[in-house]
C-alpha cells in the first residue's frame, strides 16, 4: 500500500492570500525548522500600554486564525497544520513548527 501524502493534490495558495504580517510570520516560521517559542511573537502584536493578557489573547487569536487559513491551503485539519510542543528546558513554553507538509508547500510558495 502507497502511502498517499496529505498534500498529494495539492490546493494552490491564491495570490495575496496571506496578509502582509501573515506572510512575515510564515517565513519567520519557515526561517526557523525547528520552530520558536509562541511567545517570539510578541512583538508583532504589542502596542504601548498594552497588558500581557490583551497580548496573549491577540497571539492566540492570530494563531487560530492563521491555522484557519493554512488549513484551507491544504488537506490537514486546524489542529495539524501547525505543530506544538512544550520547550524541554522550561515546559511552561510552547513551541511551533509548521507541519512538514505545508513546510515544504509555502517554501515553493515564497
Amino acid at each position: 500500500m502507497v502511502h498517499k501524502s496529505h498534500l498529494q493534490n495539492e490546493k494552490s495558495i491564491p495570490p495575496n492570500f496571506f496578509s502582509p504580517l501573515e506572510k512575515e510570520i510564515l517565513l519567520f516560521l519557515l526561517e526557523k525548522e525547528s520552530g520558536f517559542l509562541v511567545s517570539d511573537l510578541n512583538h508583532y502584536f504589542d502596542e504601548e500600554f498594552l497588558s500581557y493578557p490583551a497580548l496573549k489573547k491577540r497571539r492566540e487569536t492570530f494563531i487560530c486564525y492563521l491555522r484557519t487559513k493554512l488549513s484551507d491551503v491544504s488537506d490537514l485539519n486546524q489542529l495539524e497544520v501547525l505543530i506544538e510542543v512544550k520547550s524541554e528546558k522550561d515546559r511552561r513554553l510552547k513551541i511551533i513548527s509548521l507541519h512538514p507538509e505545508l513546510r515544504e508547500k509555502l517554501l515553493r510558495h515564497f
